[in-house]
């Protein structure tokens, strides 16, 4: 529970008490409310990993695979998760109108036991990780501009063992009105 204290116009003290669940109401995003325009048909465009893709170039393999799937996020892109070990793993976001990559900025060994939630008709991405140094597990909501992804809300869900909880049961426990 926080208590937050304030003084209104006429010099009288008040307080206002707001529990954790109605907080969590405040931070109640769906995928809806992301919805994009259209979901790209066209012809996919794969990446120009001798120029302006060319810091991609060692996952070039990895990204077209992925590329040619089709698009599975924001209308036109598609979300390429690739390990870097036990309980690591990095993402990159590919453009199937343009070929072009982006990088994803959670991922590597800061962003451990990463788990993506995300649907083809939106640009909303939830993301669930945990910090070794904090032992704590995040969930993050992220919406995709097109170029990067611009962080809307981050909450400290509890410690590391609570990432293992698949992240599907995380946002329906926490958000019960979530339509994953």
């Amino acid at each position: 529970m926080k208590i937050f204290a304030k003084f209104t116009s006429v010099g009288i003290f008040s307080l206002l008490t707001i529990t954790a669940s109605e907080i969590a109401l405040a931070r109640d995003f769906t995928f809806g409310q992301f919805a994009v325009p259209s979901v790209y048909k066209g012809k996919t465009q794969l990446p120009d990993f001798k120029g302006r893709d060319k810091e991609f170039r060692a996952y070039r393999t990895r990204i077209r695979n992925g590329l040619k799937e089709g698009p599975n996020f924001a209308g036109h892109f598609s979300v390429i998760q690739i390990g870097c070990g036990m309980l690591c793993s990095f993402v990159y976001i590919a453009d199937n109108k343009t070929g072009q990559v982006f990088d994803f900025p959670r991922g590597g060994e800061e962003n451990m036991e990463m788990q993506l939630l995300y649907k083809l008709e939106s640009q909303l991405m939830v993301v669930q990780w945990s910090n070794y140094d904090s032992e704590s597990c995040f969930l993050e909501y992220f919406q995709w501009d097109d170029k990067k992804a611009v962080l809307l809300d981050k909450q400290r869900i509890g410690d590391r063992e609570t990432c293992i909880q698949d992240i599907n049961e995380t946002v329906k426990n926490r958000m019960p009105r979530f339509a994953v």
